[in-house]
């Protein structure tokens, strides 16, 4: 689903300096993609096998930082990882492949776009759909961009990730479906967006007390990690 005008036009929640971003997108040595220094006596079966390690590696941390910069709520930096490549012998990396756009936290399970449809970040959500990240990637509670941004009440969010197949009937772990987190949260346009697309099961109009809340919300462990933690994921496949 491609959209108009995904231009950001919302401000950071914090600024930044003015050469932000202001570095090469171009991770391939300077001397081109085959000017690697090997060692002398590895054969070409132990360099093919290398420059593929690296080049994963390269992604997977690309993937850690694309998702670090939408947990930070900084567009311009999200939109920056995009642009990055490396090319080292056979093999070729980017920023917008499917591994680094759907690259999620090992410890909680969140990737990029879970983080921008929690900010209400209409401008980046469409920028990341339109290059291909994933909308129903659950974290593992099972909280997906859809019911993040009903329990938040971003109804902008929710239309967008709507019209770009977002599944309504995912349910979190505590059984609520998107739906269900509008309607308990007091999101009546968000709920009016959700009703139609699916009949819940067992609404849920109850007004959460607090210890409901803190199964109900998305993960607090995950909303109070360290802004500086740098958690593995697996090896990607890109």
């Amino acid at each position: 689903m491609l959209f108009e005008g995904d231009e950001e036009d919302e401000p950071t929640t914090a600024p930044e300096n003015k050469d932000d971003g202001d570095w090469p997108n171009d991770y391939t040595p300077p001397e081109g993609r085959y000017s690697s220094k090997w060692p002398e006596d590895w054969t070409k079966e132990q360099i093919a096998e290398e420059a593929e390690s690296t080049v994963k590696n390269y992604v997977d941390d690309w993937g850690w930082e694309l998702h670090k910069y939408a947990r930070l709520n900084n567009p311009k930096r999200v939109r920056k990882v995009l642009l990055y490549e490396l090319h080292l012998e056979a093999f070729d990396g980017y920023g917008k492949c499917k591994e680094v756009l759907n690259w999620q936290d090992e410890s909680f399970g969140q990737c990029a776009l879970w983080w921008v449809a929690m900010h209400g970040r209409v401008g980046l959500a469409k920028f990341l759909i339109n290059a291909g990240a994933d909308v129903n990637l659950s974290d593992k509670d099972g909280w997906t961009p859809l019911s993040v941004a009903a329990f938040y009440g971003h109804a902008e969010i929710i239309k967008i990730l709507l019209a770009s197949g977002a599944d309504p009937s995912k349910e979190v772990e505590d059984g609520d479906t998107a739906y269900d987190k509008a309607v308990a949260w007091d999101h009546p346009e968000c709920a009016a967006l959700l009703k139609g697309a699916r009949t819940p099961t067992h609404p849920s109009t109850r007004k959460c007390t607090p210890t409901h809340a803190l199964r109900s919300r998305p993960s607090s462990r995950a909303l109070s990690a360290s802004r500086h933690a740098r958690p593995r994921a697996a090896p990607p496949t890109c």
